[in-house]
């Protein structure tokens, strides 16, 4: 039962003037709903005077729509209840109506007779406008999950780890529902592949981790396996203490598909351009042979049919101006010699296979320092080199494309070529001095010999790195690793200088 007041044992007047200064409105009424008294701070909030509020202001200040609730919350109830609370719309001095939460209590004297109410009430519009917003935020926020194709989970960790929250894609990538999950604290961890339950949960003990996203296999009620791609985030508590996790999961099967698609047919069209490559190796040192072994050696004699043409023609006694003629057919023909040759050489130079990369190589220097002036400068500790057949030819073909650009783009009067085997892998090293190879040159699509530099390499395993600097050259890197085979050694004959 509520403390019983004696009535009029209640100075109001000092009562007003102990509470004026309290900036929460009270009120106090008679058995009749009339005011008895008001403090300032109602007062100032309807902006009206205390004869008004005691001559039944509040119904004016009360809004319309919510006077009987008022009523029903606030003044009727002449139980010894516990204190009641109801919110209605109050209007404030300026006119606007506000929120308030009202608390009342009724009162009664030691003989039990009702006296009225007492009560309080508070400002509350702000704080009914942020849960408004909040519950906005909320409805969309759960709308947003549970029509979001990507898995959204919450997993508590207390008291015990179980499933909180899971939104219906979860039925899509598992074939179970929430309620699933959340009837059985261990269906996470059997829904999950086998390989993938250990990083899972990993990562479920380990928050500070969860940063990085991780990717997982999940098996489907209908046996397939889906993968998923999970972000996950912890949530901690006031303390700090880490107490769920939450994060989204999105089905990536799909494009780990068409990316195991994609790198299966790059491998294809690699091993086809590998066999192409091969195939057009093959043909060259054919072409070269027959160029070399047959037109090469045939036209050999016919400038020697035509030599003893000539002593014949001599002997003969003929017209000086006639052998002169034979003798010019004998330049032309030498002339054709050395072109074969030369393209020959071109197709499949004959040192590459009969004397070895590093020799082969300090020919070719040779020769386009000859041709064009650049100076080469080619240096290697050894004279043969543990590359197999395929992967020497790559190096010499980079050599032979890289010198080529070397020539037409760089600008460069000097080349340095370094040839090394370092750590179980072979190194060549090529820096000219010319303007340096810029940035937009290197990823042009158009750049057909680089990209046959790069393609060339790679299909043997190899690496390659092209970088340039203005103004101070272009390098380039090539590196093989060195198979298990015993080096095989050829005598050198001679090198260039």
């Amino acid at each position: 039962m509520s403390p019983a007041i004696p009535d009029g044992s209640l100075d109001l007047g000092l009562l007003s003037q102990l509470i004026d200064t309290v900036p929460i409105m009270l009120w106090m009424t008679g058995p009749d709903t009339r005011s008895t008294f008001v403090n300032r701070a109602l007062l100032d909030f309807v902006g009206q005077s205390k004869e008004q509020q005691l001559e039944h202001g509040w119904r004016t200040a009360v809004h319309p729509d919510d006077v009987d609730h008022w009523m029903r919350g606030c003044v009727r109830e002449v139980s010894p209840q516990p204190p009641c609370s109801v919110e209605y719309r109050l209007r404030r001095a300026d006119g606007e109506y506000r929120w308030v939460l009202a608390v009342s209590l009724a009162r009664f004297d030691l003989q039990g007779t009702f006296l009225g109410h007492v009560g309080s009430c508070i400002d509350i519009t702000e704080r009914r406008h942020t849960e408004a917003a909040l519950r906005e935020s909320e409805t969309r926020f759960r709308q947003l999950a549970e029509n979001a194709p990507d898995v959204v989970y919450r997993r508590s960790l207390y008291p015990s780890p179980h499933t909180e929250y899971m939104n219906p894609a979860t039925t899509l990538i598992t074939g179970r529902t929430p309620e699933e999950f959340y009837a059985n604290p261990h269906l996470m961890l059997e829904a999950l592949h086998p390989d993938s339950r250990g990083l899972f949960f990993r990562a479920m003990d380990n928050p500070e981790s969860l940063g990085t996203p991780i990717v997982v296999q999940w098996v489907h009620r209908d046996g397939r396996i889906v993968w998923t791609e999970h972000r996950s985030v912890p949530v901690r508590d006031a303390t700090g203490r880490v107490v769920a996790i939450e994060g989204i999961g999105r089905d990536i099967t799909d494009r780990l598909m068409a990316q195991e698609g994609t790198r299966a047919s790059e491998a294809q069209l690699r091993s086809l351009a590998a066999r192409l490559e091969s195939a057009r190796e093959d043909e060259r040192s054919a072409v070269s042979r027959r160029l070399h072994d047959g037109l090469g050696q045939a036209l050999t004699g016919l400038k020697y049919e035509l030599m003893l043409t000539i002593e014949a023609l001599l002997a003969a006694g003929l017209k000086p101006a006639l052998i002169d003629r034979v003798q010019s057919l004998v330049g032309v023909v030498e002339d054709a010699t050395h072109s074969v040759r030369r393209i020959a050489t071109e197709l499949r130079p004959p040192a590459l296979d009969l004397l070895g990369l590093v020799t082969a190589i300090n020919l070719e220097a040779a020769a386009i320092r000859r041709r064009t002036g650049l100076r080469c400068r080619v240096t290697s500790p050894r004279e043969t080199t543990r590359l197999d057949p395929p992967q020497q030819t790559a190096v010499f073909r980079v050599f032979q494309e890289a010198l080529t650009n070397i020539v037409r783009h760089a600008h460069a009067s000097a080349a340095q070529i370094r040839l090394r085997e370092v750590a179980r892998t072979f190194v060549m090293e090529i820096q000219d001095n010319g303007r340096g190879i810029t940035q937009k040159e290197l990823t042009d699509p158009t750049s057909i010999g680089l990209l046959g530099m790069r393609e060339r390499v790679h299909l043997l395993g190899g690496h390659i790195e092209i970088e340039g600097r203005r103004g101070r050259g272009t390098r380039i890197m090539t590196r093989f690793a060195l198979r298990e085979r015993r080096a095989t050694r050829r005598r050198v004959r001679g090198r260039p200088s």
